[in-house]
């Protein structure tokens, strides 16, 4: 058992707003970190002393550099991640893995789809984790969001805070250019 990971724990933050550290994991597509700007000032709105760290690759982190709702931004070097040799992949990740168990995060919101984004929000031992999770593909998280695909990436996006109880009504879509 790693850190502070708890099973399946019944915890709402929908009442609170001093939850110290959340972290984001949204490594690529630029276009998907756009449609994720709502998701950005819905949680800023709801937890306003917050520290909110996004884990971006290096390849999208433009697209979010001046974001308002972020304090700060963790680099993955997501060009190794996902074209890399076996070592360097897992060098890459273990760097990751390492930086981020040692930021302590309280809550954890995995912006992919994929499973093993799941699986590093869960080796961060966040005890708090919500993310898509179709069948077992939510295994990693506490609090798995089901994905529907008929609706617009935006809407999925404010669907893991409204699994969380914390209201998120779209208003619109921000970019932020330096």
């Amino acid at each position: 058992m790693m850190g502070k990971v708890r099973s399946r724990i019944k915890y709402t933050v929908a009442n609170k707003t001093d939850i110290p550290k959340i972290l984001l994991i949204k490594l690529g597509a630029v276009g998907d970190l756009v449609l994720a700007s709502p998701f950005f000032d819905r949680l800023r709105s709801h937890f306003p002393h917050s520290e909110i760290v996004l884990v971006v690759g290096r390849s999208s982190y433009s697209a979010v550099e001046h974001n308002p709702c972020i304090d700060r931004l963790i680099l993955a070097d997501d060009f190794v991640l996902y074209q890399g040799r076996l070592l360097t992949r897992s060098l890459e990740l273990l760097r990751l893995v390492a930086r981020l168990r040692k930021e302590d995060f309280d809550l954890a919101f995995v912006l992919h789809r994929a499973w093993p984004f799941n699986l590093l929000a869960y080796l961060t031992g966040t005890p708090v984790r919500v993310g898509f999770g179709r069948g077992r593909e939510g295994v990693f998280l506490t609090h798995p969001t089901a994905v529907h695909h008929v609706q617009n990436e935006r809407e999925s996006y404010l669907d893991l805070l409204r699994n969380m109880d914390i209201p998120a009504v779209y208003k619109q879509t921000f970019f932020f250019l330096d």
